[in-house]
C-alpha cells in the first residue's frame, strides 16, 4: 500500500515536472497563441509545436499510468485529488497566455481520475472548476469534463 502511495506521489510530481519543463522551454521558443488555439479546436497534432505536443503527450501518458496504479490502491482518493487539482489549476500559474491556453487544453486529461474521488471531493473540484471557467467560456472538451463530473455526482447520490 505504501509503495502505491509513493508511486502515485511520484507520478503527480512527474506531472508538475512536465509543466515546469514546458515553462522553461518557453524561454527559448515562444509558441504562437493562435497556433495553439487552432490545435485546441481541431486536435490536429500538425498544428502544434514540439514542446507543446510533448507536454500534452506527457500529461496523457502520466495520467494513464496513474489511473492504472490507482485501480490497485485501497484508498486512491487522496492521490487522485492531488493530480486532478494539479491538472485543473495549472493554468493559473502559466508564464504566458499561450501557455495558459495549453494548460487549459490539458486540463480535461484529468477525466479518468475523477472516478477515484469521493463525492465530497468531486463536488469541491466541480465548484472550483466552474468558478475558474464559466460555462459560457468552456470549449467542447471542458463541457464534456463538466458533464462527466455531473454524471459521477448524480451516480454517487443515487
Amino acid at each position: 500500500m505504501a509503495d502505491h502511495i509513493t508511486e502515485a506521489e511520484a507520478l503527480t510530481a512527474r506531472l508538475q515536472e512536465l509543466y515546469a519543463v514546458y515553462a522553461q522551454s518557453l524561454q527559448a521558443e515562444k509558441p504562437s497563441f493562435s497556433r495553439l488555439f487552432r490545435h485546441w479546436l481541431s486536435y490536429d497534432p500538425g498544428k502544434i509545436d514540439a514542446a507543446s505536443q510533448a507536454l500534452l503527450d506527457g500529461v496523457r501518458g502520466t495520467t494513464a499510468q496513474l489511473v492504472s496504479l490507482l485501480e490497485t490502491c485501497e484508498a486512491p482518493a487522496p492521490a487522485a485529488l492531488a493530480a486532478v487539482r494539479l491538472l485543473l489549476e495549472q493554468d493559473e500559474s502559466a508564464p504566458t497566455p499561450a501557455a495558459a491556453l495549453l494548460f487549459q487544453a490539458a486540463a480535461p486529461e484529468c477525466a479518468p481520475l475523477l472516478r477515484f474521488l469521493t463525492a465530497e471531493q468531486l463536488g469541491i473540484v466541480r465548484r472550483r472548476f466552474l468558478a475558474k471557467t464559466p460555462r459560457s467560456r468552456m470549449l467542447p472538451r471542458e463541457r464534456e469534463l463538466l458533464e462527466q463530473m455531473d454524471a459521477l455526482l448524480k451516480e454517487s447520490s443515487s
